[in-house]
């Protein structure tokens, strides 16, 4: 993709974009082949460990003020980190010039939401709902001493800009309600045989999701 239009949702994004622009330059300077791996959403890994500072964990524990998560359309094509990492070792070397490193085989984002929400025993609202009570925690943050210290700690309210793009785009089937891009995965499915396989990656269940939980627990995150 060389048009930057497709870029400019947020800051991270078009700076995706500038680094591949420069790999590119770079690459054609001197005569070499480069590859870009574009790296979908990595979660937790084998013992579920997961940056609490990142976009869906802080949704996630958005569920423990709120009361509710959100849910509805869209599909959610996380990667265990671990599995990223070989699928990457898997595409050295190969022809294709871009790649795009998903789960294959996604999964309802309902679904997901539905096991978390069922663990923190919370209720599943839709998207726009959800937004509506963090907006309203978010306004209300400062209005004294308690309220600003709980603010350091609740995560997702500092990211309200970021959770926007959800009311914006389209999130039938779309990756993580419209927060993330739609990728079509079919290059790096041929180029990794850690992605071909199903028994080694299986779908994103129960299991990833109570690992993700016990994490969060442990780190005082929950």
């Amino acid at each position: 993709i060389i048009d930057a239009k497709v870029f400019v949702q947020t800051g991270y994004m078009e700076s995706k974009w500038v680094a591949e622009r420069l790999f590119d330059a770079a690459a054609e300077k001197l005569g070499m082949r480069a590859n870009v791996i574009r790296v979908g959403l990595i979660s937790g890994g084998m013992n579920g460990a997961w940056d609490v500072s990142h976009w869906l964990p802080a949704i996630v524990q958005s569920g423990t003020f709120l009361g509710c998560l959100p849910t509805g359309p869209g599909l959610a094509a996380w990667l265990p980190a671990h599995i990223a990492a070989a699928a990457i070792i898997d595409m050295q070397g190969t022809p294709r010039h871009t790649l795009h490193l998903i789960h294959p085989r996604p999964v309802e984002w309902s679904t997901i939401m539905g096991q978390i929400a069922s663990i923190l025993q919370v209720s599943l609202v839709p998207y726009v709902e959800w937004f509506a009570r963090l907006d309203h925690a978010s306004r209300h943050a400062d209005d004294d001493k308690k309220s600003k210290r709980q603010k350091e700690r609740r995560a997702a309210l500092k990211l309200i800009e970021f959770y926007k793009l959800g009311l914006k785009n389209d999130a039938r089937n779309a990756e993580s309600m419209g927060l993330m891009p739609s990728v079509v995965a079919d290059e790096a499915l041929k180029a990794s045989k850690t992605l071909q396989d199903e028994q080694l990656l299986p779908l994103i269940g129960q299991e990833d999701v109570r690992r993700w939980i016990d994490y969060w627990r442990g780190v005082d995150f929950l």
